[in-house]
């Protein structure tokens, strides 16, 4: 119903009182003079958008990414299947650059000089206040291994299938 929304606000602003008229008349009129009428309708329609365009200030060009979902969604039930399946791979797309720029944030993190190596990285992110020097060197071994940083982010269920699969490919010669 949404989309509906959208078009009916579309042509209340795009129209005028005397188009609003004739359209309300169009079911009165014989179906061999329907056409006709329609077309005078669109005719006006155009003539009262072209009125519209100097008065128009052209501030904004870029697209609203934030409304791109809702539109994608919109439009989805006015698509052939091939506009199905481009609408669908842009609203991928816009997802996998929202995860882009979500993660560059995160990544800013590792511009630090202090992690130039992957052990003091794992041992800041092992550390509760994630500043080197936090623990002594013995904390510092024991977590300072990229195995032991992985098991501490996983649920006991996750770390029991971690070891199978690490019993697995220890079995399994390549």
């Amino acid at each position: 119903m949404e989309s509906n929304d959208a078009i009916l606000t579309f042509d209340t602003l795009y129209t005028t009182n005397e188009i609003q008229i004739l359209k309300l008349a169009l079911p009165l009129l014989s179906p061999s003079l329907r056409p006709y009428i329609a077309l005078l309708i669109k005719g006006k329609e155009m003539k009262y958008c072209m009125e519209q365009l100097p008065k128009a200030k052209m501030e904004h060009t870029a697209l609203e990414l934030d409304y791109l979902d809702v539109f994608l969604d919109s439009a989805l039930p006015y698509c052939n299947d091939r506009q199905r399946s481009m609408f669908l791979q842009l609203k991928q797309l816009k997802q996998s650059l929202s995860m882009f720029e979500k993660m560059k944030g995160l990544m800013s993190v590792f511009d630090d000089d202090s992690f130039s190596d992957f052990g003091t990285l794992f041992e800041a992110f092992g550390r509760p206040d994630g500043f080197p020097g936090a623990f002594s060197e013995a904390d510092s071994e024991k977590s300072s291994s990229p195995e032991d940083f992985l098991r501490s982010a996983m649920s006991p269920e996750q770390a029991e299938m971690f070891e199978s699969f690490k019993k697995k490919f220890e079995e399994d010669s390549f």
